[in-house]
């Protein structure tokens, strides 16, 4: 029999009991606790390396209030463990890049992790995989459970990578407290926010390292130059994102009416039909007025990472081409997490795009991750 977590005027509901929502801080269910859990039958290249159960677990909002988020859990093969016993306890916490906002887009719902525009995600955990380590990979709240999905709103994603690290602890006592969150994308974005709380919301547990791979930054930057570009889909789902958390934000006085007839396709679509529904409006079919207002660029703002100190390392990846995440703004964001005392390097690819800079850092990133969790000194550029 499967449970099912809600909350109902103020009620926290997990299968026939009922709790108020402020009974969590007193006995009730905990942030990771696992609410539902399923065999996954996973694609080859990860069948090899590993066992997975699909998830659903307990997190908060970023207003404290209980939500269910699903994920997935990805546990190394016995012979794998055997043979890297040092990383066998410990977890990775893996945090995707945009793949939509509807319930459709949620990595833990395919067999592989992978889906448009990213098509590398089996192998990044597979390559974790490989080292021993378990993988925890939240969807983020509202992808794949119910409820609108706060996408690029960095706090909902943050409480939602450092809860799938406790689920992870759930499903398998014999992990320990430590772990590290690696992310690309808005997935960087959110692992740096995951660093952010790891010492108030993520107490308990025990981040050693922190790695970010094109990381989303200066949302408040990106978000109105999106205006008028064929991506301009990305905005439409960071004001959804916005939306779904700020009452004052009403979709229905931002968007243009062109827009609104679109909207739709946040929930049949995923990343290529979102981009595709939005690309070719100009800026007055988009948008009320043709641009984002400076009262939206400021909540926006809100979601810049980096506006207070990671609690532990930080790696940043990025390539030289990237087209989405560009290199100046991962080096602009180096030099304000410089302002914090902690290590930041920053490694740059030569040639490597927003896709292709995975494989093109797998090796390091996996040398980076070793070195935090043996507690070496970590470098830094700063």
């Amino acid at each position: 029999m499967i449970s099912r977590l809600f909350v109902v005027a103020g009620t926290f509901v997990l299968g026939a009991l009922a709790l108020p929502a402020a009974s969590l801080a007193a006995g009730g269910p905990k942030p990771g606790a696992i609410v539902t859990s399923t065999p996954m039958q996973l694609t080859a290249s990860l069948d090899a390396v590993a066992t997975g159960k699909r998830i659903t677990y307990v997190s908060t909002d970023p207003s404290g209030d209980p939500i269910v988020v699903s994920g997935a859990v990805l546990t190394p093969r016995p012979q794998i463990a055997q043979a890297h016993p040092d990383n066998a306890t410990r977890t990775v916490a893996w945090a995707h890049g945009t793949t939509g906002v509807a319930d459709q887009c949620a990595p833990s719902a395919t067999d592989h992790l992978d889906l448009p525009p990213y098509d590398d995600y089996t192998r990044v955990a597979a390559g974790y995989l490989s080292q021993g380590w378990t993988v925890a990979a939240t969807d983020y709240p509202g992808l794949g459970t119910p409820g609108p999905h706060p996408y690029i709103v960095g706090e909902s994603e943050g409480r939602s990578v450092i809860d799938s690290v406790r689920a992870a602890r759930d499903l398998d006592p014999t992990l320990s407290s430590k772990w590290v969150v690696s992310g690309h994308s808005q997935g960087g974005q959110a692992a740096i926010f995951a660093a952010e709380l790891a010492n108030t919301y993520g107490k308990g547990l025990d981040l050693r390292g922190t790695v970010a791979i094109a990381p989303a930054t200066s949302i408040d930057v990106i978000a109105p130059a999106l205006v008028g570009t064929p991506v301009q889909g990305y905005l439409v789902m960071a004001l959804a994102g916005l939306a779904a958390v700020d009452p004052s934000v009403q979709l229905e006085d931002v968007l243009a009416p062109d827009a609104l007839e679109r909207l739709g396709v946040l929930e049949s679509g995923c990343f290529d039909e979102v981009m595709a529904a939005f690309s070719e409006l100009s800026p007055d079919e988009l948008l009320v007025g043709g641009a984002v207002s400076d009262a939206l660029v400021a909540k926006f703002a809100a979601s810049n990472p980096g506006q207070e100190a990671p609690n532990a390392p930080v790696l940043l990846v990025q390539g030289s081409i990237d087209d989405t995440i560009p290199a100046d703004f991962t080096r602009l964001f180096q030099s304000q997490l410089c302002g914090f005392d902690q290590p930041v390097a920053l490694s740059q690819y030569a040639g490597a795009d927003h896709i292709n800079i995975l494989p093109a850092s797998q090796d390091d990133v996996h040398a980076y991750i070793r070195a935090r969790l043996k507690n070496v000194p970590a470098p830094s550029g700063c």
